[in-house]
């Protein structure tokens, strides 16, 4: 009569279980089953909607005419502002983000930007509502310019989580798996806030629902998931991920031999 133990696995050989062994071996499938590493690819795709449908939306709000409460600017106008918005950004990219990061850590950093991002996008389309071009410009200088420089911060932030979720040997695939699902979320911002945009001009153009469901709504859906964002951000993201991960070395042992001699070694000697 013979008995199992624990300490001794009990030998499989079946086609489903060689197969799963053979399947944990690639990396993929070990980045695959880290809760760390899942969190830190849904966080890059949202951030890739947010950073690119933001672009995009913008765009089209600045050539939109003023009869559907847009910008009424022209393609060269657009060009002029987004260059003065690109001047602002390379300054505070290199200024202010390293230095933030350095001082809060990765994840409060993120979770504060992208919480900025939400406002600021709030309040947008409220823009037309200035009258003086001098100051429509610098209004749309200051906020485009901050936007930027708070979208690279949380890009920083990311890209310190995907570095760190890791050990260096699956930084090289979980890099790529990430940035895969975040061109996921850069394809699917101009879609979902393109189309939201269009359905909130034709609801202005025919008047049947009233705020927010006009000009603001592309812009208040934007601010919606730069909150789900900072939500999933503050409660599904470790703050280990500010550190880099440090390898720990697991030493097997490995038992050999009869049940007898495990008897004989292991149990007691009535």
């Amino acid at each position: 009569m013979s008995e199992e133990t624990k300490l001794i696995p009990s030998k499989k050989n079946g086609f489903f279980h060689q197969v799963t062994q053979r399947l944990i071996t690639f990396k993929f499938v070990q980045i695959f089953m880290d809760k760390l590493c899942l969190n830190t690819m849904i966080v890059y795709a949202i951030l890739g909607v947010v950073g690119i449908g933001y672009m995009e939306l913008f765009i089209i709000f600045a050539a939109t005419s003023a009869e559907f409460e847009g910008l009424s600017m022209s393609s060269s106008h657009i060009g002029l502002l987004l260059m003065f918005c690109a001047v602002v950004d390379i300054v505070g990219s290199v200024t202010i983000s390293p230095k933030i990061v350095q001082k809060v850590g990765a994840k409060k950093a993120f979770i504060y930007w992208i919480v900025g991002c939400g406002c600021i996008y709030s309040f947008i389309p409220a823009l037309v509502l200035i009258t003086n071009n001098g100051m429509r410009w610098f209004s749309l200088v200051a906020c485009l310019g901050t936007i930027n420089i708070v979208i690279n911060g949380c890009f920083i932030s990311v890209n310190i989580f995907v570095s760190n979720s890791v050990l260096p040997e699956f930084q090289g695939t979980f890099t790529g798996l990430a940035m895969s699902v975040s061109c996921i979320g850069r394809a699917a911002g101009p879609v979902l806030f393109g189309n939201a945009y269009s359905w909130s001009l034709s609801n202005l153009k025919s008047k049947n629902l009233p705020f927010p469901f006009n000009q603001y709504f592309a812009f208040l859906l934007l601010a919606t998931v730069c909150l789900i964002s900072a939500l999933f951000t503050h409660f599904l993201i470790s703050q280990s991920l500010n550190n880099k991960k440090v390898a720990v070395s697991n030493k097997k042992l490995e038992v050999r031999g009869s049940y007898y001699l495990y008897v004989k070694t292991f149990l007691p000697i009535q």
